[in-house]
């Protein structure tokens, strides 16, 4: 099992419908090629991470760096892993304005997504974005 998480940021601030035709096309094709993740998003900066067999996680990952919606895509981690850290979603999905309030994320919100907090301390990109795994709604 291949992981890899990376940050972006979108061309423009994302609306509700925006976000969910993202989510639905990558669900999707996600479950055509065993990738499973999970997707951040905040103050028009994205954090996902990927994960699956190395070759399929790569593969996708050249696509998603094209994407026309976001820029400065910047890679964070990418390393071998024992196990999925999200096998049951093809796509899990937070958008991080609105858990606001909600105590299981109160250490979580104020932290931007964006390059500089996470690069350098991949042991906690990973143990950030694997926190919102847990069903915390």
């Amino acid at each position: 099992m291949y992981y890899l998480i990376y940050v972006s940021s979108a061309m423009h601030e994302m609306n509700k419908e925006e976000l969910a035709e993202i989510l639905d096309t990558a669900r999707k094709k996600n479950a055509q090629i065993s990738i499973t993740g999970m997707l951040l998003y905040k103050d028009g900066n994205f954090m996902q991470m990927l994960e699956g067999e190395k070759e399929s996680v790569l593969k996708l990952f050249e696509k998603i760096k094209k994407d026309p919606r976001h820029k400065d895509v910047t890679t964070v981690i990418e390393r071998e892993a024992p196990r999925r850290t999200f096998p049951d979603w093809t796509m899990g999905f937070r958008n991080m304005q609105q858990i606001k309030g909600n105590p299981n994320y109160n250490d979580y919100i104020s932290i931007n997504l964006i390059p500089e907090r996470f690069l350098g301390d991949a042991r906690f990109a990973h143990s950030f974005i694997s926190s919102f795994n847990e069903e915390n709604e």
